[in-house]
């Protein structure tokens, strides 16, 4: 079991164990199978951090090629954090604990994963998974320092979106230093000038924030930024009306004459989409359908699904694109705007890309006979319409374990 085939069996890794082994070696491999404790010794001896570097490798291929930006030049981030439940074991339960409640700790061992995901060009840019009480602004100073990492992201024009829970003298500094722009959304009751700007629909001003004595207390970094920024920060503050009921308030190091209030707030409002990811990353995605008892085993199967699904979000985007230009055409009549389905063409690509790594290599010269391609018209052919404006009760889910934590289902 040979790293090439590792990392291609656990790309497909998702029901049981034997099955996914089976199919592996039987319809891609064309070998004779090996037994699932072979498989797993040969997981022992690979670092997870295998798919973090694949990751970081196809993210920095990714921004090397012509990619969507807001108004021709900036890349919009939206950074965000959410719980995961991990399987019952000693060793997990010790890195990553449990949280508690008021009856006591609840025995289940939670992760605590950042999201760092592109709003224009819809790909999880990085994930960080820490401990469940881990805290969410330590992990978005993370998020800074791996943009900084990712060498065709340098000297690029960046905007992060971040709501309510990220506001910190700390982070913004950070953001400030590495010259990286920014949107957050701000408690109203935090000090005066949010007070004030929340009680206006149409308030923007720029303002010499000062660092306070408590802010500059056991941090040598903010101590050192504000010797030599004069002890204060610029930072503009906005309002605007976010929905009929309230009227929302925004901090950012944007200039007002490159994005005017309007615009800000306008491009916060796509910060839900970040939301619809995290869902469809736990559930199309499975990122919860873990069947290990190690951290190691845990990492790599989270870093290889989330690597996977960025893999097919590539190609679900280049259907999206033949979609579009059948209906331009006239090819396709529809009464609304239709989207490939996301769900189908995950499934497919999942079933599909071990075959194509391993064996479509030798066709891809061949223009005629190339099998991303055809799995690329494959995928467009799955479509749904998009209704704008429709507006659902949000109601709390069920508080029940999606996955069995010990077994993979078998099919």
């Amino acid at each position: 079991m040979p790293l090439p085939n590792l990392i291609i069996g656990m790309l497909k890794l998702s029901r049981s164990l034997t099955v996914e082994i089976n199919s592996l070696f039987q319809k891609v491999f064309k070998l004779k199978e090996i037994s699932k404790q072979a498989f797993s010794f040969a997981r022992k001896k690979m670092n997870p951090l295998v798919f973090a570097g694949l990751h970081k490798v196809i993210v920095n291929g990714y921004y090397a090629d012509e990619y969507k930006k807001y108004k021709d030049q900036y890349l919009v981030f939206a950074c965000d954090g959410t719980g995961l439940q991990l399987p019952m074991s000693k060793e997990i339960i010790c890195e990553y604990g449990c949280p508690s409640t008021q009856n006591g700790s609840t025995g289940r061992p939670v992760g605590n994963l950042s999201v760092l995901y592109d709003i224009y060009n819809k790909i999880i840019v990085n994930g960080i998974l820490k401990p469940y009480a881990y805290s969410e602004k330590a992990m978005a100073e993370e998020q800074i320092s791996y943009i900084r990492k990712i060498q065709n992201l340098r000297g690029k024009k960046i905007i992060i979106l971040f709501d309510r829970g990220y506001p910190s003298m700390n982070l913004i500094t950070k953001l400030v230093q590495n010259k990286i722009n920014f949107i957050i959304r701000y408690p109203k009751n935090r000090n005066k000038d949010i007070q004030i700007a929340s009680k206006r629909p149409d308030y923007d001003k720029l303002k010499q924030v000062k660092f306070s004595k408590d802010m500059l207390k056991n941090n040598e970094f903010l101590r050192k930024y504000a010797r030599e920024n004069n002890n204060k920060i610029s930072l503009r503050f906005i309002s605007g009306r976010f929905s009929d009921k309230e009227i929302a308030v925004f901090i950012t190091n944007l200039n007002s004459q490159e994005i005017n209030r309007e615009e800000i707030i306008e491009l916060y409002r796509t910060r839900w989409q970040i939301e619809t990811e995290i869902k469809y990353l736990k559930g199309s995605g499975e990122i919860e359908n873990l069947a290990c008892k190690t951290v190691s085993n845990l990492k790599q199967e989270i870093y290889c699904k989330i690597l996977s699904l960025n893999l097919s979000e590539v190609l679900i985007e280049e259907a999206q694109e033949i979609v579009d230009k059948k209906v331009k055409s006239g090819d396709i009549k529809t009464k609304y705007e239709l989207k490939v389905n996301r769900n189908v063409a995950l499934g497919t690509i999942k079933e599909a890309l071990p075959d194509i790594i391993w064996n479509g290599w030798k066709s891809f010269g061949d223009i005629n006979n190339n099998p991303l391609t055809d799995l690329i018209l494959q995928i467009s052919k799955n479509t749904c319409p998009v209704k704008k404006n429709r507006v659902f009760e949000r109601k709390p889910p069920a508080q029940k374990r999606t996955y069995n934590i010990q077994q993979r289902k078998a099919c």
